[in-house]
């Protein structure tokens, strides 16, 4: 089992290096044509007003063209595995007040036939209900990037962090390299700001 925790404290930790993916998922030649990128999310999750919130500003960001969508490889592709990855989302207590989302459980990988993209995927994406999406003791002192956890631009700039981490550039590589699941706190901080300086322009909106 691989965890990957983003760990808000001026710094965002993702997927670990430790894992077993599992077989390669490809989807047939007649699959059927890409569904809207509204499709919601679970239940068990909409009853968080900020996790939902965060995931609208998302969609808001990926669904136009700019650097920021062309970077997460274009709006179809980024907003179809942002939706991939936030239907796997639960919420639960996590035993730290810092630790923002954690992902887990095994890995597929996942490959679109008609777009030609791959990505990954884990078993679940757990939201900390104690952590940054929702109540922390000092949430002045936490930060993802240049914003405050608690804020909307610090929230979507989690899930956007987490989403580079399940796809890959066009030179084969991940978008952002795995940070080790906050073994790596100084590599964690500087994939975050990656992904700001490339959706700044896009996150000034929200």
């Amino acid at each position: 089992m691989c965890t990957c925790l983003s760990l808000l404290l001026s710094a965002h930790a993702t997927a670990g290096n430790d894992f077993v993916s599992a077989p390669p998922i490809t989807p047939k030649p007649n699959a059927p044509p890409v569904p809207s990128p509204l499709i919601g999310l679970p239940k068990s999750v909409k009853a968080m007003p900020a996790v939902s919130r965060a995931y609208t500003d998302a969609i808001k960001i990926l669904e136009e063209d700019s650097e920021c969508s062309r970077f997460f490889g274009g709006t179809e592709v980024a907003t179809g595995v942002l939706n991939k990855m936030t239907a796997r989302l639960t919420v639960a207590s996590l035993s730290s007040p810092m630790v923002g989302i954690r992902m887990q459980g095994d890995i597929g990988h996942v490959s679109n036939f008609r777009t030609g993209h791959s990505y990954r995927l884990f078993e679940k994406v757990v939201v900390n209900s104690y952590g940054p999406f929702a109540s922390i003791s000092d949430r002045r002192r936490a930060f993802v990037g240049s914003y405050p956890a608690s804020s909307r631009r610090g929230r979507v700039l989690m899930l956007l962090h987490e989403l580079a981490h399940l796809m890959k550039g066009p030179n084969g590589e991940w978008l952002i390299p795995d940070d080790g699941g906050g073994r790596n706190p100084m590599l964690s901080l500087r994939n975050t700001e990656t992904i700001e300086r490339v959706c700044r322009g896009r996150m000034k909106f929200i």
